[in-house]
């Protein structure tokens, strides 16, 4: 009984992360979803949190790895979405931003 309220957490915990960046990415604000946006804002240091799929984990272990890689670099959390389908329509991937970049500053 235990094992499935934690189970049921997690999985509530899982839903509320990928809303709140999907939120994010879908108002301009301090997220983004996608490979390129994501790997984009790591280099910058943006990131506060990674957001990663365990579809990308699993069936792409070389991609999912070089994330969390530039992740830790940068001392960002990396968050890992057992279910796979609340980042099927993201790339299995995202971050929640420290920052945004203005576009002035991006080019």
């Amino acid at each position: 009984r235990a094992q499935q309220i934690l189970h049921e957490h997690d999985a509530q915990t899982d839903k509320s992360t990928v809303e709140s960046l999907k939120d994010a990415a879908r108002s301009g604000g301090l997220g983004v979803i996608g490979h390129k946006e994501t790997h984009e804002a790591l280099q910058r240091g943006q990131v506060s949190e990674l957001v990663l799929s365990s579809a990308l984990r699993d069936e792409r272990p070389t991609e999912a790895e070089a994330f969390a890689r530039m992740a830790m670099a940068t001392g960002a959390k990396i968050c890992f979405i057992e279910d796979a389908e609340l980042l099927a329509d993201s790339e299995g991937v995202g971050a929640l931003l420290r920052f945004r970049l203005e576009p002035a500053q991006t080019a």
